[in-house]
């Protein structure tokens, strides 16, 4: 069993405590520790993120003409 030291707030040494092997004696596994670290992370972001709706779109709205081009005159659909 690890033995870790209590101390104060002073910093002084006040007694020692024995961990339990079922908790802290476990393997580590980096790619777990990692990936738990980065959900941490991402939940301090402040989220201030927007996307744009229609309205703020520039020029959303109604199609303002055919496809095709005018010279053709046929109304083919230029791709």
């Amino acid at each position: 069993m690890p033995v870790v030291d209590v101390v104060n707030l002073d910093g002084k040494k006040v007694g020692q405590v024995e961990l339990a092997d079922a908790v802290f004696g476990a393997k580590v596994n980096p790619h777990l520790l990692h990936e738990a670290s980065r959900w941490y992370l991402r939940g301090l972001r402040a989220g201030t993120h927007k996307t744009k709706d229609k309205s703020e779109v520039s020029g959303a709205g109604r199609k303002l003409w055919r496809r095709g081009t005018k010279v053709d005159g046929c109304g083919c659909v230029v791709a």
